[in-house]
């Protein structure tokens, strides 16, 4: 995994968010030589981090048996959301690949819980000085973690707001919306299935990354329906 880049004072801005969860992690570490477990762990995880960034994604952190990754800061682009759905499946894609291996040093398959939601956040540095480091902040991020740990072993769940992003691409099937702390509602669950044979159009996604153009865009708009001076002479 890369280097974490330098990030901002503070900026708002738009970040899918997506937490993986090996599931049933406590009771392995239990059982099993510390050693083995962490030389297993350390190699799922890089393999992880391999998928999350071959989609332009970056690993926010890894805590114990969490992975955080941001799709969107520290750079962005226009399909993040669907960016962070292709990598969730390329993660458990990698993990059925890799069933009989986990099961000869851990005695069991290794399933991951993934949940990723997609909206703004803050993005800047955090922690005490001469140790801070860039990560996000906010709503975002804690309905993405749980989001996570309401995904079935082996499954990736999205919000309601991923969902609109990316349905034209991948299946997704609506769930039992789930009770969030902190939110009066329940919240709109989708669990993504697998990717579409055809693409679908959908919403175009917001212009990210694109301000030169945009002005460009304006300016040219304006030249285009400026009076000329004259111009109704001829009618």
């Amino acid at each position: 995994m890369t280097e974490p880049p330098v990030g901002p004072q503070s900026e708002r801005r738009p970040v899918a968010v997506l937490f993986a969860d090996i599931v049933g992690f406590t009771a392995m570490a239990e059982r099993l030589d510390p050693e083995t477990v962490t030389d297993a762990v350390n190699d799922i995880f890089r393999m992880l981090g391999e998928a999350v960034e071959a989609f332009g994604g970056h690993v926010d952190k890894v805590i114990g048996d969490n992975l955080m990754a941001l799709f969107g800061a520290p750079v962005a682009h226009e399909d993040d959301a669907q960016r962070a759905v292709r990598a969730a499946l390329a993660m458990q894609r990698v993990m059925r690949e890799r069933e009989d291996q986990t099961r000869r040093l851990l005695g069991e398959p290794v399933r991951l819980r993934i949940g990723i939601h997609s909206g703004m956040v803050v993005w800047g540095s955090v922690g005490p000085p001469g140790q801070a480091r860039p990560t996000v902040m906010g709503d975002t991020v804690n309905l993405a973690s749980r989001l996570q740990r309401a995904a079935p072993p082996g499954g990736v769940l999205v919000s309601e707001a991923v969902s609109r992003q990316v349905r034209g691409a991948f299946h997704c099937v609506m769930l039992e919306p789930i009770g969030v702390r902190g939110k009066s509602e329940p919240v709109a669950v989708y669990e993504v299935t697998g990717e579409r044979e055809h693409v679908e159009p959908v919403a175009r996604p917001p212009f990210v990354n694109r301000h030169d153009e945009l002005a460009q865009l304006a300016d040219l708009l304006a030249r285009a329906t400026r009076p000329r001076p004259g111009g109704d002479r001829h009618r």
